[in-house]
């Protein structure tokens, strides 16, 4: 069994920008996520849990369009924290998975 485990993955650009829209940022951390899946040569399947940090209780709905729309049939196991604040204020959101495949 391969597994894979990332850190908590901001909605940051390339350049290192923080948008200022939840749900920019999270299709921005979400498409980090899969970048190091397909670099472990894995799917999106293949995401066993899932443990997101969101800063705003108000932003779970626009989290969980995004997350929905790139998990889709997938359902691994889920733990979302509101908590005050992330290591820098601007940023909403933050993902971290647990991936495992053969």
């Amino acid at each position: 069994m391969r597994w894979l485990h990332t850190s908590g993955t901001p909605g940051l650009t390339l350049e290192g920008e923080i948008p200022s829209d939840i749900a920019e940022q999270s299709e921005l951390a979400w498409r980090h996520i899969l970048v190091m899946l397909e670099r472990a040569h894995m799917q999106v399947s293949d995401i066993v849990k899932v443990t997101q940090y969101l800063t705003r209780a108000e932003d779970i709905p626009a989290y969980a369009q995004v997350r929905q729309r790139y998990l889709g049939d997938a359902c691994p196991a889920s733990m979302l924290l509101v908590i005050s604040q992330l290591v820098w204020p601007k940023i909403l959101v933050e993902v971290e998975i647990i991936a495992a495949a053969p």
